[in-house]
């Protein structure tokens, strides 16, 4: 039997030989020249192949049975490289012959590399051009890569969101279009094989009819399963049947990881989530410490999901009141943080109040970026806390009451335009707290004990969905305060 590089390498033109060749010339095993000049010989029909002479003209050394090995492995690699040599070949073929997916492969790139201006120019000419073409796969495709554009790298609001989701509805006539062309294709397919068999007098019992086929109920693939059980915990208003079926997604998809290594993280990262909205905070730490493990032995690239699952991480850690391990994590993905301009303000807001909690307000003060309060209202509001927070560690209890006043007047000037007029009831209780400081020891004990139980009131109230770190911290510094007092007395 000949070798399969010589096979393969017979069935190449004379033009594709030629620049095989050249490629092969650059190679950084040498050996390899060497077998290829040979085996082009023996493709010109310029000589028999010979082991013998195929390891004296690879190795130039003589064969010898105990090193035969050494010229399987050269020959495998000699095919593996004409097979890297036909996709490459194939793949510009395919982007020649068909320019709507060169354009999707430079949207795709571009999504890559973050080129986000240039992906916002070019996707409507690229996606009108599918369509007009009736490229249905290729507008498919296009509309998933601006999808992600819109949803993991553009800052949430209701345009973005009710952009992305026309852009979803959109997809839903080109996934008709391409089912039904891809059905009817088939069954043309097999109604030609019916005509043929019986041509040869072996007709088939049930012959192809003209019908699509539009029942899914026995369609069942561990992405199917995935995918059904996430859509359903979305729609469950129990948390803890939520639970159960993100459970359910997550042990689907775990039995093919190895094709959907993404898929894994994304369902073990939800599950952890909801652990975190349930408040068990130590099993949501579990879970995200699962994720990010298997991440890490499945080398996953960090992406934007990676980012956000860490944003959960952090988070989970800062509620458990492990401060320095949160400062830790986020050393420790900086690079990978400092790439999503979305969520890096929402990290140096943790870094923040990590330092706050650590009572280091020189470092939180270091964290703050520029501009921190000319962001949206959520991000604003984040760091204006922070700016009312640092002087009072330092000691500057009438600076930090000024910026209390502040921004109280910022609630008062936007009360018809805030998206979160509730924050207005935590700048008036940390008001209070500092007006109490000021007071007597008797006063301030008093003082404390009301804001204590005004919070309390204010959590139950809200059945705790509005607690953040800064009351957190609050609460805290109440305690702190009065054990500091009573030790005092």
């Amino acid at each position: 039997m000949l070798p399969k590089a010589e096979v393969l390498l017979q069935h190449f033109t004379d033009a594709e030989r030629r620049r095989l060749s050249a490629a092969v010339k650059t190679h950084k095993r040498k050996s390899l020249s060497g077998l290829f000049r040979y085996l082009l010989k023996v493709a010109a029909g310029n000589a028999t192949f010979g082991k013998e002479t195929a390891f004296r003209t690879t190795f130039g050394r003589p064969y010898s049975a105990d090193e035969d090995y050494l010229l399987r492995n050269e020959l495998r690699l000699a095919v593996r490289i004409m097979h890297e040599f036909l996709q490459s070949d194939e793949l510009q073929r395919e982007c020649d012959a068909n320019p709507n997916y060169k354009d999707t492969m430079l949207l795709s790139a571009l999504l890559r590399h973050r080129c986000f201006d240039e992906l916002k120019r070019l996707f409507p000419k690229a996606f009108a051009s599918s369509l007009e073409r009736l490229n249905f796969e290729q507008a498919r495709r296009q509309s998933d890569i601006y999808f992600q554009y819109l949803i993991f790298h553009r800052t949430i609001s209701p345009e973005t969101l009710y952009e992305a989701r026309a852009i979803m509805s959109e997809q839903i006539r080109i996934l008709k279009i391409l089912y039904k062309t891809a059905a009817l294709l088939n069954m043309n397919n097999r109604r030609t094989c019916d005509l043929m068999l019986s041509m040869v007098n072996s007709p088939v019992e049930f012959p192809t009819e003209q019908e699509v086929d539009i029942d899914f109920s026995g369609i069942a693939t561990p992405f199917i399963l995935y995918i059904e059980a996430m859509f359903a915990s979305q729609n469950e208003p129990d948390i803890n049947l939520r639970i159960g079926l993100v459970r359910t997604a997550a042990d689907a998809i775990s039995t093919a990881q190895h094709v959907y290594p993404v898929e894994k993280q994304l369902a073990l990262g939800s599950l952890a989530t909801l652990h975190y909205i349930t408040r068990d905070y130590v099993r949501a730490c579990e879970v995200f410490e699962e994720a990010l493990d298997y991440a890490r032995k499945a080398a996953l690239p960090e992406t934007i999901n990676l980012a956000e699952l860490l944003h959960n991480y952090i988070s989970t850690l800062m509620w458990l009141g492990r401060y320095e391990d949160a400062l830790g994590v986020m050393d420790r993905y900086a690079e990978l943080i400092g790439c999503h301009k979305k969520l890096t303000l929402r990290f140096d807001g943790f870094r923040c109040f990590c330092y706050i909690f650590l009572r280091r307000p020189a470092d939180a003060f270091a964290t703050i970026p520029r501009c921190s309060t000319h962001y949206a209202e959520y991000e604003h509001l984040y760091f204006r806390f922070i700016y009312a927070i640092i002087p009072y560690l330092n000691g500057d209890l009438e600076t930090a009451h000024r910026e209390c006043v502040n921004l109280l007047d910022y609630f008062s000037r936007h009360s018809q335009t805030s998206l979160y007029p509730n924050q207005k009831f935590a700048a008036s209780v940390l008001r209070k707290f500092y007006i109490a400081l000021l007071g007597s020891p008797d006063y301030i004990s008093r003082k404390l004990r009301q804001i204590s139980e005004q919070l309390d009131a204010y959590s139950a109230e809200q059945r705790g969905a509005t607690d953040t770190f800064f009351l957190t911290w609050l609460r805290k510094e109440i305690h702190y305060v009065s054990a500091t007092k009573n030790n005092r007395l």
